[in-house]
């Protein structure tokens, strides 16, 4: 319910408010046609400092059970795919949607503004997570760079593959790390 208002719901009324015309919008799944290896590369590398934060700071509670003797084949063969998934969706919806849809019509700024305070809204549970360890203004200090810096690489190439590429390999680079740390 969280995820269907604040990633379709509450943008949708954004996008169709005062429209009389029937629109298209964009899902920013598109090949990335210009600069494809600088492209991958900023996704890959935003995500890759998340990464690095989280093993820097880890949380004290991880959310995520890999690296415990109660983790089983149900985890890793079903739980963590479904994890790197909703984390590549995640980018589809916020900066796909969202962003690259809101940008032409409210002005780069604003769209930046709205998809980041949603992104922050549907990730309080993670920020908690992380204030943990590097404390809330770390966190929120964290998830701004990284929205920001995600958001110039949509727009920048009109693609969030590089991001849902990157989201993946955090999820999975971190799974690892707390597999390969507490052993």
């Amino acid at each position: 319910t969280r995820m269907l208002t604040i990633y379709v719901f509450l943008p949708w009324v954004l996008l169709t408010r005062g429209s009389g015309t029937e629109e298209h919008f964009t899902l920013g799944v598109g090949p990335v046609t210009s600069s494809r290896v600088s492209a991958w590369a900023a996704g890959i590398g935003l995500y890759t400092i998340a990464l690095a934060a989280f093993i820097l700071f880890p949380p004290m509670s991880s959310g995520f059970r890999f690296w415990t003797s109660d983790a089983g084949a149900l985890d890793w063969m079903v739980t963590l795919p479904c994890i790197c998934i909703m984390a590549a969706v995640t980018d589809v919806w916020t900066r796909g949607f969202v962003l690259l849809n809101l940008a032409p019509r409210i002005g780069t700024t604003g769209a930046i503004v709205v998809q980041n305070i949603l992104w922050i809204v549907l990730h309080l549970y993670e920020l908690e997570i992380l204030a943990t360890s590097m404390t809330w203004f770390g966190a929120f200090l964290l998830a701004i760079t990284l929205g920001v810096l995600g958001d110039a690489i949509a727009l920048h190439w009109g693609s969030v593959r590089p991001l849902m590429a990157g989201h993946i390999w955090l999820n999975i680079g971190w799974v690892a790390a707390l597999f390969l740390l507490h052993i």
